[in-house]
C-alpha cells in the first residue's frame, strides 16, 4: 500500500533521529539528578493501573498459549490463567545510577534499583 509507505522513515533518517536523540541524552547531566527517582515514581504511580492492565492482557496471552502448546491433548482446554494481577500498587524505584564513561558503546549505561511490594496474585 503506497499509504504505508509514508509512515517508513529510511536509514538516513533514523539515523539522523538517532543521533538526535544521543546528542540530546548526552547532554543531560544525569549525574546530578538526585531527584530523578521521585520524578520517576510519580509517573509511574500516575501510569501503574494502564501498564499493570498492558502486562496481563500480554503476559496472560503468552501463558495461554505457552500452556496450551506444552500440555498433553486429554487436558487441553482445560487448564487456563483464571486471575492475574500485579496489584495496585506499582514497584517503587529505589535509584538510578547513570554511566556515561563507556566511549566504546557511545551511550550509556544505567542501573536501576526497584523495590517490588505489591500484591501479585496469580491462579489457575
Amino acid at each position: 500500500n503506497d499509504d504505508l509507505e509514508v509512515l517508513r522513515p529510511d536509514r538516513a533518517q533514523l539515523d539522523a533521529v538517532n543521533a538526535a536523540a544521543a546528542a540530546m541524552l548526552s547532554s543531560i547531566p544525569w549525574k546530578e539528578q538526585p531527584d530523578l527517582p521521585t520524578w520517576l515514581n510519580k509517573a509511574l504511580d500516575r501510569f501503574w493501573p494502564h501498564l499493570s492492565a498492558a502486562l496481563v492482557l500480554k503476559i496472560r496471552d503468552k501463558a495461554d498459549s505457552e500452556i496450551r502448546n506444552h500440555l498433553p491433548d486429554w487436558i487441553e482446554g482445560h487448564v487456563k490463567i483464571d486471575r492475574l494481577s500485579f496489584g495496585t500498587i506499582g514497584p517503587r524505584i529505589l535509584r538510578v545510577h547513570v554511566d556515561d564513561t563507556f566511549p566504546e558503546a557511545a551511550g550509556l549505561r544505567i542501573a536501576v534499583d526497584v523495590e517490588v511490594e505489591g500484591g501479585i496474585d496469580v491462579s489457575a
